[in-house]
């Protein structure tokens, strides 16, 4: 049983080790960045935390300075994006405290949803076809549709299992049980009623809401063979560069870590910014492709903030990020 990473430490607040605590932090890690006390503490000073933690906090100040800078921040992601109109997109940020999780976040956005929405992973890239998926959905007449990844190549771990009906039978987060077939991609069509089934507790959406829809059969699945393209880790993301940026296979997403989302419209067909043009593109920026053949509101991430906290070890400075 493995699991996630919850906390890390940087030994060393110079430009390697705040740029590692950056990385981290951005990934919504709670995260040490330890360096020595400085030896000119003016008098009196020696237990002042602001004083003590002078090193790791300079090098925090330069990181967040620095162009790009190494730490996904709303600042950032709000700067580069905007509105979204020179993607042909409309776009709205809600910004919220890292330790959400995603019950909580969807609630924040809650009064800028359409009574149906499409709620995506944005850290998953695919080709989806949203016309068909959005005909299919409204045909069925249930709450919700999740996208299902057959996985036959066994490209990650099984966390749903379809029933011969083409609903979701079971839904387990997490899972790494071998008698499920299938992962849940992302890329589901809700109904905004089902965020009240949320507790008011930090909960997973997911977790949470899932497991009871598929037992109340209003959970249809979207299956397809196609596989999906992550930048979730470091080892996937050299094949979603090359997949991302070929145009034989577009593919729509945008980001997520923990701390902001945006509400967005898509509007307009396939839109590629400039630093995504082909398959030989450099990439030297953030490369997406955003989609709809119709005008359908969707709930999405984007890449985020640190938690700013300081914390003075006897011998030691300390940042907390």
């Amino acid at each position: 049983m493995s699991e996630g990473i919850k906390s890390a430490a940087v030994i060393g607040s110079g430009v390697m080790g705040s740029a590692i605590a950056a990385q981290f932090a951005g990934a919504g890690i709670r995260t040490h960045l330890l360096d020595v006390v400085p030896r000119d503490l003016p008098p009196g000073s020696e237990t002042d935390a602001t004083a003590r933690n002078r090193l790791p906090r300079e090098a925090l100040a330069r990181a967040l300075a620095s162009k790009p800078a190494p730490f996904y921040l709303p600042e950032v992601v709000q700067e580069y994006f905007g509105d979204g109109e020179r993607w042909g997109v409309k776009i709205e940020y809600s910004v919220t405290p890292v330790e959400d999780e995603t019950g909580p976040r969807l609630k924040a956005v809650m009064s800028k949803l359409d009574p149906y929405f499409l709620l995506m992973y944005c850290d998953n890239y695919w080709p989806m076809p949203m016309e068909k998926m959005w005909n299919r959905f409204r045909e069925a007449n249930v709450l919700s549709m999740i996208t299902v990844y057959s996985n036959k190549d066994e490209y990650t771990n099984n966390n749903v299992r379809v029933g011969q009906d083409g609903y979701v039978s079971e839904y387990v987060k997490g899972a790494k049980n071998t008698n499920l077939q299938g992962v849940e991609i992302g890329f589901a069509f809700l109904s905004k009623s089902i965020i009240g089934l949320l507790p008011d507790e930090n909960v997973s959406f997911e977790a949470t809401v899932y497991p009871r829809l598929a037992a109340q059969h209003q959970m249809l699945a979207y299956v397809t063979d196609h596989r999906y393209y992550s930048i979730g880790s470091h080892r996937r993301l050299p094949l979603t560069k090359r997949s991302s940026c070929s145009p034989a296979l577009p593919a729509t997403a945008t980001w997520n870590t923990n701390t902001a989302r945006a509400a967005c419209s898509y509007r307009n067909a396939w839109q590629t910014p400039p630093a995504c043009k082909s398959r030989s593109s450099r990439i030297t920026g953030p490369a997406t492709k955003l989609s709809s053949r119709a005008s359908m509101p969707c709930s999405c991430s984007a890449p985020v903030a640190t938690d700013t906290r300081r914390s003075s070890p006897s011998d030691s400075s300390c940042l907390v990020i």
